[in-house]
C-alpha cells in the first residue's frame, strides 16, 4: 500500500476512519464462489461521496477459464450506494462463457446461446445512472476462434467452427459480422438481436453436399458447391425458428434416382424454401421451389421425428411430359397414400422401381393424359392397393370427351402364382390410333389379360372381334410378295376385315415372344410366331398367310379330308409362309413362293422337319 491518505473523526467517543486515497500493488481478492483476481495495481481517489477505482491490469481466474482487464476504471458517485450508482469501463480479454455469465448477473435480458465456444476482446462499459437504476452496457470488440457444439450426440442441422469477426453488444442490440465455416463451408455471417429480443442471421456461403444434411437421406446434391444463401429469424426465447435459404446449384451434381433425375454440374438449377425448426428438429418446408433446365418442382414437406416425412404436398411437378399435383402422405415407415391429379404424366420416365425394397402403399391416379414413354392413353383414372409389391386392388378407366372405352380391374388371389389384370376395349383401333400405336387398326371390341408376378409382367392375352386392318405397311409387304393384288388392293383402300384377332405373348428380359398370334377373317388369315427385343428393337417372325380364309376354313372342317388339303393347324389349301427379321424400323421380309403349291398337311410335315429358326426356339 502506496500514498495512503487517511483521515480520522474524533466526536463524542466515536471516531471514523476514511481512506481518501492509496495506491495498491500484488492485490489478490477470492470471492465466495471461487473467483480469484489478481491485480498489479490499484489507485483509489476518493472524494466527499465519490469514489474512482483505476487499475492497469487484472487478471480473473474461474471455472469459467481466464479473463483479462485493463485500463480499468472505476467511477461513483455516493460510494455509500455504489450498487445503484456506478460506471465501469475496462478493456477486455475473454471467453464467450464468462461474459455471458457477467451479463447475466446484471440482469441481461436473455443468455445469447447455450452451445457457444470462443473469445472475446474489446471495450467494454457498464453503468447505471439512469432513475430506475438499471444497468445500462455496451461492448465493442472482436469475436476470435467461435464455434458451435452440439449436447452430447445429439445431431444439429448447423454446425460453426472457426468464426471470427466483430460484435457490438448493448441492451437495445447485438451486431456480429464476420467469417466462419459453417456446416464445413466458409461463410459470410451476419447476426443481429433486437430490442424486442428477435434474432436475424444472414449467411452467405459456398456450400458443399454436406451443408444440406438437415434433408438426411433426401439430400440429392452429390457433388460440387453450391451459392447459398440464409436468412433465419428466431425469437431468443422460443425454441423454434425459421430459415429462409435459396441456392445456386449451376456447379452441382444432382442425382433423384426414383424419378429418374440427373442435372449435371456447370447446367444451370436453383433451390429455395422456408424451413420451420424446433430446437434442432427441422418441422417443415414451405414453398420449396427446386429449379433446373429440365425440371421444376414446387412443394411443402412435413416431418416427423429424425427427418421421416410425414407428408409431402407438391404443387406443381413439371418434367418433359409430367405436369401434375400430388399428395404423399406416410402412414409409417412401411406405408403410403399417394394422390396424384393434373394435367398428365409419363410413368415411365417419371418412376423408377428397379428397387428390391418391398413397397406398401395405395395409389390413385386422376390425369387427363397418361403416357408410358411415347405410348399414350388418355384421360385415365384408377385407384390400387400394393402390399409387399403384390398388386391387390386395381381399378379404373381410360376415356375420351365422350365416354369410358376401356375399363380394368385386377383379379388377385393369394394362392395364385400370377396376379391377373382383366381389361375390356369398347374400340381397339380407336386406342391403337389415339396411342400412337397403329393407325392400321379400325374399331374392334375385345379384351386382354395380363399375368403380374409382384409388379412385374410375365404373359398375356389379347382377343379382339370385327376389326379391319388398313394401310399396314408389314401386311402389305407380305401381301405383295405373295403376289395377292387383290387383297393388297383392298387392304389400301377400305381395309381388310378380321373376325378375330387373337394373341398369346410372354415377357422375359427385355423380350417379347409371341407364342402364338392368330387373324382369322373372310378374305385373309394367318399366324405368325417370334420374339421383339425392347432394347435393341430386333425382331425375329415367322408364320403363313391365308387367302380367302373362310373357304379354307370350311374345308379344313372336312374329316381326315380337310387335314390333309389345309394342314394339320387348319393353315389352308392356299398359304404363304413367311419370316421377317431385322428392326421394326428396317425389317427384312422373306416370303417362300413355292409354299403357295404345296398341300397344308405336307407344309406341315416339312415344317417339323426343317424348322430353322432356333432364336425363336431359344425363347
Amino acid at each position: 500500500i502506496k500514498n495512503l491518505k487517511l483521515n480520522f473523526i474524533r466526536d463524542n467517543n466515536k471516531t471514523e476512519l476514511n481512506i481518501s486515497n492509496a495506491d495498491l500493488e500484488s492485490l489478490e481478492v477470492v470471492t465466495s464462489n471461487d473467483v480469484i483476481l489478481n491485480i498489479s495495481s490499484v489507485k483509489v481517489i476518493k472524494k466527499s461521496k465519490s469514489i474512482k477505482i483505476y487499475s492497469s491490469d487484472i487478471s480473473i481466474k474461474s471455472v469459467l477459464g481466464n479473463s483479462y482487464l485493463s485500463n480499468l476504471s472505476i467511477f461513483s458517485k455516493n460510494f455509500n450506494n455504489i450498487a445503484k450508482n456506478i460506471e465501469l469501463k475496462a478493456n477486455i480479454k475473454t471467453n464467450y462463457k464468462f461474459l455471458n455469465y457477467v451479463l447475466a448477473e446484471i440482469d441481461y435480458k436473455s443468455s445469447f446461446g447455450k452451445n457457444l465456444e470462443g473469445n472475446i476482446l474489446g471495450f467494454f462499459k457498464l453503468s447505471n445512472h439512469n432513475k430506475d437504476s438499471s444497468f445500462k452496457y455496451f461492448f465493442d470488440g472482436v469475436l476470435e476462434n467461435f464455434y458451435y457444439y452440439p449436447e452430447g450426440n445429439e445431431k444439429s442441422p448447423i454446425l460453426l467452427n472457426d468464426f471470427n469477426g466483430k460484435i457490438d453488444l448493448s441492451n437495445e442490440n447485438i451486431e456480429i459480422q464476420g467469417t466462419g465455416k459453417l456446416n464445413g463451408a466458409i461463410s459470410q455471417i451476419k447476426v443481429t438481436v433486437s430490442k424486442e429480443n428477435v434474432l436475424t442471421a444472414e449467411i452467405d456461403l459456398e456450400a458443399k453436399p454436406a451443408a444440406f444434411n438437415f434433408l438426411g437421406k433426401y439430400n440429392f446434391i452429390k457433388q460440387g458447391t453450391a451459392k447459398l444463401k440464409v436468412f433465419i429469424t428466431k425469437k431468443i426465447n422460443s425454441s423454434k425458428w425459421k430459415a429462409k435459404i435459396t441456392a445456386n446449384l449451376f456447379s452441382n451434381e444432382i442425382k433423384i434416382d426414383f424419378i429418374n433425375f440427373l442435372k449435371s454440374k456447370n447446367r444451370r438449377g436453383s433451390i429455395s424454401g422456408l424451413l420451420y425448426f424446433d430446437n434442432k428438429e427441422l418441422l417443415k418446408i414451405e414453398n420449396l421451389d427446386f429449379l433446373t433446365e429440365d425440371l421444376l418442382v414446387n412443394a411443402n414437406l412435413k416431418f416427423e421425428k429424425d427427418n421421416r416425412f410425414k407428408n409431402i404436398n407438391i404443387n406443381r411437378f413439371i418434367k418433359e411430359k409430367n405436369n401434375f399435383t400430388a399428395n404423399i402422405n406416410f402412414i409409417n415407415k412401411n406405408i403410403s397414400l399417394i394422390n396424384i391429379d393434373g394435367e398428365s404424366i409419363d410413368f415411365k420416365n417419371l418412376l423408377n422401381f428397379e428397387s428390391k425394397r418391398k413397397r406398401n402403399f395405395k395409389f390413385t391416379l386422376n390425369i387427363n393424359n397418361l403416357y408410358y414413354d411415347s405410348v399414350y392413353f388418355g384421360k385415365t383414372f384408377f385407384d390400387s392397393n400394393i402390399e409387399n409389391n403384390e398388386l391387390i386392388n386395381f381399378k379404373g378407366n381410360i376415356s375420351n370427351k365422350e365416354n369410358k372405352y376401356i375399363r380394368f380391374q385386377n383379379v388377385f388371389n393369394k394362392q395364385s402364382e400370377y396376379n391377373i389384370i382383366n381389361l375390356e376395349f369398347d374400340d381397339f383401333g380407336y386406342f391403337l390410333n389415339n396411342s400412337s400405336l397403329s393407325d392400321s387398326f379400325l374399331e374392334g371390341k375385345g379384351n386382354a389379360t395380363l399375368y403380374f408376378k409382384e409388379l412385374n409382367f410375365e404373359s398375356g392375352r389379347l382377343e379382339i372381334k370385327n376389326s379391319s386392318i388398313k394401310n399396314s405397311s408389314f401386311l402389305a409387304r407380305l401381301l405383295q410378295l405373295a403376289s395377292f393384288t387383290g387383297l393388297l388392293e383392298i387392304l389400301t383402300n377400305e381395309g381388310i376385315p378380321f373376325d378375330n384377332i387373337i394373341v398369346n405373348f410372354a415377357k422375359n428380359g427385355n423380350v417379347i415372344k409371341i407364342e402364338e398370334a392368330k387373324l382369322q377373317g373372310f378374305s385373309l388369315g394367318g399366324n405368325f410366331k417370334g420374339i421383339a427385343e425392347l432394347d435393341t428393337q430386333k425382331i425375329n417372325l415367322e408364320g403363313i398367310i391365308i387367302p380367302a380364309y373362310a373357304i379354307n376354313s370350311l374345308l379344313n372342317k372336312i374329316p381326315l379330308i380337310g387335314q390333309v388339303i389345309t394342314g394339320i393347324e387348319g393353315n389352308g389349301l392356299i398359304g404363304v409362309n413367311f419370316n421377317v427379321t431385322g428392326t421394326y424400323e428396317k425389317p427384312n421380309y422373306n416370303v417362300n413362293p413355292l409354299s403357295i403349291l404345296t398341300p397344308g398337311i405336307i407344309r406341315s410335315i416339312f415344317d417339323s422337319f426343317f424348322e430353322s429358326n432356333e432364336e425363336i426356339k431359344s425363347y
